[in-house]
């Protein structure tokens, strides 16, 4: 069952797929903002439409009042609908304001969620609005639904992700929308001053078409998991992984030199960048390999020997993980 923890501004939903997002809510400014421009969105759609029908005769002029009120109960609910099933979650207002909607337990939107919480949005907030005018004329009904109001801007206000009744009805919650950003590419040459000392410590590692030739894609991709996950920062001791990594690809290549510990991060840097270099290069020339058994695996076959069962998925960490058994 999937499960949403709750913390004062932020929200943590687990989805089915067991994988945590960690989601912001956004304030009532921004919530109100945009349902204020929605509310112009569909008036000016709804102020256009009875205008054009008017101008060109379509309807006679006393029966305008009547259209803009059916007009704007088509603009209302059953565009917001649409919108957040064509929009995943959005509507105009909330696109510009860059909220959104989500489901509560982590899964897609659905098409009921979707229909219950804008059609007790019409309940919370639309009718509320064509009606609180009536207050200045001191309409009885008025103030019963100006305290309705106030009690639904008190749920909203309470709720610790700000959840209205149609959320809690719906099992939505309305969020900032995530900001999507890739990751450095390793390879790349960094602009910092720090960072530039780096790679000139790195580019001292110099690597034979020979040693880039004894591992393949896959312990490539293993090797940039660790490095974005640990890499030390500036001053700090490298990690047990990284020099234990760094001890197996010099044993498996056979790389001569020796590599100071506090350049553990470095030597590897430089590793990954030339072997991606040069497994892209066999690429271009349809040479790609897959990972460090390919070859062995390639001629076994063409043999008749059998393959080592789990060669394909045995990466750079495993091999150090195996000396050190040893």
């Amino acid at each position: 069952m999937s499960r949403a923890a709750q913390r004062s501004r932020s929200l943590v939903l687990v989805p089915p797929e067991g994988v945590p997002l960690h989601l912001s809510i956004p304030t009532l400014g921004a919530r109100i903002g945009a349902q204020i421009i929605d509310l112009i969105i569909t008036g000016l759609l709804t102020a256009a439409l009875v205008y054009a029908l008017v101008f060109v005769e379509v309807i006679p002029g006393e029966a305008v009042v009547a259209l803009t009120s059916l007009v704007s109960l088509l603009a209302g609910t059953p565009l917001y609908i649409l919108f957040e099933l064509l929009m995943n979650g959005r509507t105009p207002g909330k696109r510009l304001l860059g909220i959104r909607v989500v489901s509560l337990d982590g899964t897609g939107l659905t098409t009921h969620q979707v229909v219950v919480r804008n059609l007790l949005k019409e309940v919370e907030v639309l009718v509320p609005i064509q009606v609180l005018p009536a207050v200045f004329v001191g309409s009885p009904l008025a103030f019963v639904v100006l305290a309705w109001t106030i009690a639904v801007v008190v749920v909203v206000w309470r709720s610790r992700a700000h959840q209205r009744i149609g959320d809690f009805a719906a099992n939505t919650v309305v969020v900032e929308q995530p900001s999507a950003e890739l990751q450095p590419d390793l390879a790349m040459v960094s602009e910092t001053a720090a960072e530039e000392a780096v790679v000139e410590t790195a580019e001292r590692y110099v690597f034979t078409t020979g040693q880039l030739d004894l591992y393949g894609a896959y312990e490539l991709q293993v090797l940039e998991k660790l490095l974005r996950t640990k890499t030390p920062a500036p001053g700090e001791p490298p990690s047990q992984a990284l020099l234990d990594v760094t001890a197996s690809i010099r044993r498996k290549i056979e790389y001569p030199d020796p590599v100071p510990d506090a350049e553990a991060a470095d030597f590897l840097l430089a590793f990954y960048r030339a072997q991606r270099a040069f497994l892209e290069q066999k690429k271009l020339f349809g040479e790609a390999r897959d990972d460090k058994f390919h070859r062995d695996a390639a001629a076994g076959e063409a043999a008749g020997a059998p393959i080592r069962p789990g060669a394909a998925t045995d990466p750079v960490i495993s091999n150090a993980d195996k000396e050190r058994q040893r």
